[in-house]
């Protein structure tokens, strides 16, 4: 998975791209990008801990692409894209910030951050 990211220049797979649509969540996340990705890896800290530096560089790389897409200077985050047939729920509307996306997100990163922290005690 981390391949296709540091490849993303070269190589296209159709609908796997990793362009806007793979860093900015589409809510639910239901689909492959940054999230997902993230969500799954996440699962791996030895991936941080006992990765290569270019392991290393493209997990940060990914974090910091979530985070600067998805997440408002408070903290929040308000989706900008929906999958039709949730607009009953807080991550299904793009007019406010979602409670639920918020803190589905923020686990994603909090999950990171303890594997960034933990690998350097």
């Amino acid at each position: 998975m981390l391949d296709g990211w540091r490849n993303r220049g070269d190589h296209l797979p159709y609908q796997f791209g990793h362009g806007s649509r793979f860093k900015a969540v589409k809510w639910p996340p239901l689909w492959y990008g940054a999230d997902a990705t993230l969500d799954t890896l996440g699962h791996y800290p030895a991936l941080w801990r006992d990765g290569c530096d270019a392991d290393r560089r493209s997990l940060a790389e990914l974090v910091a692409c979530l985070v600067a897409h998805d997440v408002a200077p408070d903290g929040t985050v308000t989706p900008r894209s929906v999958y039709r047939g949730f607009a009953g729920y807080s991550f299904g509307q793009k007019k406010a910030p979602s409670p639920t996306a918020t803190a589905l997100l923020a686990a994603v990163v909090r999950r990171w951050q303890r594997s960034c922290v933990a690998s350097r005690a």
